[in-house]
């Protein structure tokens, strides 16, 4: 089975006289008769011509009478709802159907028919047995990876995402589609197939081609840690200490605010809620809003709070110590002063 895929009714002429020369030159046999309908393509002067020139006798059905043509018809019937499938199988637009019917047809002359008592077309064209490779079939509209030549390649592009259409007649290849720009086909050799994933759809946030099933739920939840600090699961070491050290002074600030309360007998109630200080409800209370940032108290440091910055400042002496630079100008400076003195 042979196609051709016309634009204009005006081009059956020439499509037929290029189909009937390579044939004759295929088979070394000539046409001998040609069955078609009413049709004005058919019915002309330059059809008409053609036939008296070659001897071809040329037999037309009655006036809406499809059925005297019942093998064209039903040949058209079966290529079109074999496209209708494999569009939706593979979850294409409409605008790729001259694509899917070529491959339709592709796969068609390469199974057995009945018409041929259970013979495969393409062996019977040939002439040729197990001449048909059923192993390069792929599913249609699948991930295909195509390889970028070294000529055209950058340092990163290795390889190319596109969408596998077809299969190349006269060349050992496989024709692929970049949704982006479809109206230019790519022939490639060196190709990976992903046959789990197929179909391409419009992602309605970054308003481009994805390759794919489409998701259920289209929502997007973009927050980020800078935006969200409170609720983010990413936190620097840092944090983590400071956090743990705030909580630790937060709780010597409570228990020293409840040892002022029994010395005077006097309770400070809370400002929010109306708690008292010394109550344990307030030490664990909950806040209603865990995301909004809360007040700081700044209070005067006692004399308990006073060994945290001594034994920081003894550490910082000690890592000063031990640097040989430092060292090396501390025993400079003492010489120089024993040395005034003496």
């Amino acid at each position: 089975m042979f196609w051709l895929f016309l634009f204009k009714k005006s081009e059956t002429f020439d499509c037929f006289v290029a189909f009937k020369n390579m044939v004759e030159n295929q088979t070394g046999l000539t046409i001998k008769r040609f069955r078609s309908d009413n049709g004005t393509e058919f019915v002309n002067k330059r059809f008409t011509g053609l036939f008296a020139r070659r001897g071809i006798v040329h037999e037309s059905s009655i006036d809406y009478t499809p059925q005297q043509n019942a093998v064209a018809e039903r040949v058209n019937r079966t290529i079109i709802e074999k496209t209708r499938c494999m569009l939706v199988d593979a979850d294409l637009p409409k605008q790729y159907w001259a694509e899917t019917a070529s491959t339709a047809i592709y796969l068609r002359n390469r199974c057995p028919t009945k018409a041929l008592r259970g013979s495969i077309p393409e062996e019977v064209w040939s002439g040729k047995k197990s001449k048909v490779d059923l192993s390069k079939l792929r599913i249609f509209g699948c991930q295909a990876y195509a390889h970028v030549p070294d000529e055209k390649r950058k340092k990163l592009d290795k390889s190319r995402l596109l969408l596998f259409v077809g299969y190349c007649e006269h060349s050992k290849g496989y024709r692929l589609i970049d949704p982006k720009n479809p109206q230019k086909l790519i022939k490639s050799r060196d190709v990976i197939f992903n046959e789990t994933k197929k179909g391409i759809h419009v992602d309605p946030v970054l308003d481009e081609f994805v390759f794919g099933e489409a998701s259920q739920s289209m929502e997007v939840n973009v927050q980020s840690a800078e935006n969200d600090p409170f609720n983010s699961s990413d936190v620097n070491q840092s944090n983590d200490d400071s956090q743990l050290r705030s909580s630790e002074v937060g709780n010597e600030l409570n228990m020293s605010r409840q040892t002022e309360s029994d010395e005077s007998g006097f309770d400070s109630c809370d400002s929010d809620n109306g708690l008292t200080s010394s109550s344990p409800a307030v030490a664990n209370k909950v806040p209603r809003d865990s995301g909004r940032p809360q007040r700081q108290i700044k209070l005067q440091l006692k004399f308990n709070d006073y060994h945290v910055y001594f034994n920081d400042f003894l550490w910082m002496i000690v890592r000063c110590l031990m640097n040989p630079l430092v060292t090396r100008r501390l025993c400079l400076v003492l010489i120089a002063i024993i040395g005034e003195k003496l």
